[in-house]
This record gives structure tokens, sequence and C-alpha cells, in this order.
């Protein structure tokens, strides 16, 4: 048998080698801080003011915890109605807890909430802005923020523009919510469900992707806008410490926020002497002592529709019927300041039944107590 040969084919040509894969670029402005200590452990641009988005709302929330109890009624202006998602699909003239709208706000991000409660704190958003300035001040932030809108927006539904502020000063006033118990436990919550000021069922559930992504993370506040990007306040609490992270119009809010908490966690506490410290943190603002109130409920997992709820942002319903009450919502004392002036009263009441204890011990000698000048 013949077999024709032909010419041999020709090799194929050689692939090019796969293009690296390009670094991120750094964001706008960043800062990674040991909550414990206040050390700042690292940073890039951290002390120019930029937009923010909703991460401001951590600003607005310190407001409204000095000005506002829990069970305060607040009532919907129409210029909160109209704010534009995401938001809680409130209506005018309606009257809601500020507890409610508290959690609305930083979990979801309800610009809605967030001008209702800016509203109930200084009357109106003039007067907004100059408390947010007066607790700029007392919480010793430095980069002369600009902190006029409630809710961080930056385009024709804001005010006067929007916000300006420093990765620095973000994370003064970060640093301060996390001393604040019941602020703390706001951010970390996974869903939080309650009756409206509508009669109705609602449930608003934590859209920050870092309790899914970084193990160890408390919170604290995502944003964006067109204008001020992706920015992500994140804090993680491993061995014992806690660490906080800002990230500032970042291409990958996430993954940059948490390379910065990996590097925090892997510096020694015994080496953080060398680093600056971040402005120290002023004292938490006052807990408030509403009357009990009970209805609003928590419960972990899913954010899926239910009946009976207004659409809540995100086009999420606002309601699920199987979720269990918490009972009692009260914003209770905490920290330091508390403890000192639990200790000091009942330093004040041992004295006093000393020294009535020694009085009845000298009558019953038939001896008088002496004058005290």
């Amino acid at each position: 048998m013949t077999v024709a040969v032909g010419p041999a084919p020709a090799p194929a040509p050689a692939q090019p080698a796969p293009p690296a894969t390009a670094p991120l670029p750094p964001p706008a402005a960043s800062i990674l801080v040991d909550v414990d200590t206040g050390a700042v452990l690292a940073g890039h641009d951290p002390r120019t003011p930029y937009p923010v988005a909703s991460t401001t709302k951590i600003v607005t929330a310190l407001v409204v915890r000095r000005r506002l109890q829990a069970a305060t009624p607040v009532t919907v202006s129409p210029l909160a109605a109209s704010m534009p998602a995401r938001k809680l699909n409130l209506l005018a003239g309606e009257r809601w807890r500020a507890g409610d709208l508290l959690h609305a706000m930083l979990l979801c991000s309800c610009n809605d909430a967030a001008v209702a409660l800016a509203e109930a704190s200084g009357g109106d958003l003039a007067g907004f802005g100059r408390l947010a300035a007066a607790e700029a001040k007392k919480l010793g932030m430095v980069d002369d923020p600009v902190l006029q809108d409630p809710s961080g927006l930056d385009d024709e539904f804001s005010v006067g523009g929007g916000n300006r502020i420093s990765a620095h000063d973000l994370a003064v006033a970060t640093r301060a919510l996390l001393r604040d118990r019941e602020l703390a436990a706001i951010v970390a919550t996974p869903r939080y469900a309650f009756t409206g000021g509508d009669g109705e069922p609602h449930a608003v559930v934590n859209h920050n992707r870092l309790f899914r992504l970084y193990p160890g993370a408390i919170g604290v506040k995502t944003g964006y806008t067109r204008r001020a990007g992706s920015s992500l306040v994140a804090a993680a609490r491993r061995y014992g410490r806690t660490m906080l992270a800002v990230v500032i119009d970042s291409p990958n809010t996430y993954a940059q926020a948490a390379a910065l908490l990996d590097s925090g966690f892997a510096v020694p506490a015994s080496e953080q002497e060398q680093f600056p410290p971040l402005t120290p943190p002023a004292e938490p603002p006052p807990a408030s002592r509403p009357a009990p109130t009970a209805g609003p409920a928590v419960s972990g997992g899913g954010d899926g529709p239910a009946a009976g709820g207004r659409e809540a942002a995100g086009g999420r319903r606002a309601a699920e019927p199987d979720v269990a009450p918490d009972g009692d919502q009260r914003w209770l004392p905490a920290g330091p300041v508390a403890l000192l002036v639990v200790a000091g009263a009942a330093v004040v009441v041992a004295v006093l039944r000393r020294r009535q204890v020694a009085r009845r011990r000298l009558r019953s000698r038939g001896e008088r107590p002496p004058v005290r000048a």
C-alpha cells in the first residue's frame, strides 16, 4: 500500500503568556487604627477631607444619640418623605420611633430615616448642621469637616452640595460610635424587625457584606454615590483586639479594608508605642433612658419578602412574620463614665451609712455626735 506523505504541518504559534494581574490602585484616602489604643498604624492621605457618601451617617447617629431617646416619636416631614432610595418609604405626617429609624439609617442606609432624625434633632436641617459641627468639635475632629447633610448625599437632593470629611476624622467618629454600647450593637445587628409608624410590621437587613467576608467583623458602615465613589468603614475584633479601617473612594472597598485589618492584627500590641496616636476620643454621647417599650424584634436570617409590610429600600418587603420579639429597646448608659458614676454613688452611700451607724452608737452611750463645720 502506498501512503501519500505531505509536508509536515507548521508548528502552532506560541501562545502569549497571560498578563500579570495589575494591583488595585489605592483608595483616595485610608487609615488604620487600633481602636483600643488609638494608635494610627497606617494611612494614605488621611488628613484630606473628601465626600464620603453614607458613611457620614456615623456622625448623624452620634448627634441623634445626644438629642433623642429611643422611644421619642419622630414626625416625618414632606422633605424627609421625598428623599431618594435607599429609603424606608416613610410618608409625611407619620410618627415613628427614633430607635427604629436609627436602625434603618445604620443598617440599610435609609435616607428618609436620616433626614427625619436630623430634623427631629436640630429642628430643621440647618439646625442639624450646627449640631453636627458642635459634635465634630466635641469628638476632636481636626480637619475642618463639612457636615451639612445627614444622609451623605451630594447631588440635587443634598444640603449645600454634601459633606466632606477626612479618613482621620471619620475614624475619630467611628471610634466614638464603637465606645457607645447601643450604637455598636446596632451596626453589628444582622436584621432588625419592628412595627412602624404606619402600624405595619417592618424589617431592615444589614447590607454590610464585611460580616460575610471577614471573620471577626463588627461593623460599621458602607457608602456610595457617583461623586464620592465607594467608601467603607470596617471594624473587626480578633484575639482580644479591635481594629478599624477606613477606605474612601476605593476600587474594591472590602478587599482593601480587609487587607488593612489583616496588617493591623499582624502588628504586635507591644510595638504600638512607635505609632502616632489618633485624636483622643471624646466621651460618648450621654445615654438616654426612655420609658420601656415593647414590640421591636431582632433576628438573624434572610431578607425575603413577607406579607403585610411596605416595600423597604432595595425592593425588599418591610416585614417578616417569623421574627421573635426582643422586648425592651431602651438605650442604657455605658462605658467608663457610667461605671465611675455608679462607683462614686456607692462610695457616697457607704460613707453616709457609716456616719449614721456611728451617730447611733454615740447616742446609745449618751454622748452627743460632733458638730461638723
